[in-house]
């Protein structure tokens, strides 16, 4: 899965994962900011970043199942994006 979310401010967050692998890469505006490798695809992935002035906080989650997989990903504990 290679998936791209624009936050608030503009910035864009890519997501990739592999379902054969369990490999998770997160990157912010094109930088690597979280990589794991998990066999439970329910790792968290966490970072922070100045946004406007402000620390801005994002979670990322990756969800898997017997039915395909998705994502959700908050900034400062609101979610901006899921699937």
């Amino acid at each position: 899965m290679k998936t791209q979310v624009t936050t608030p401010d503009g910035h864009t967050i890519g997501l990739s994962s592999s379902l054969i692998t369990g490999r998770e890469v997160v990157t912010y505006d094109g930088q690597v900011v979280s990589k794991k490798t998990t066999t439970l695809y329910l790792s968290p992935h966490s970072f922070q970043v100045t946004e406007g002035g402000a620390q801005a906080t994002y979670e990322v989650n990756f969800i898997a199942g017997w039915f395909g997989h998705g994502y959700i990903v908050r900034r400062n504990g609101i979610p901006i994006a899921h699937s």
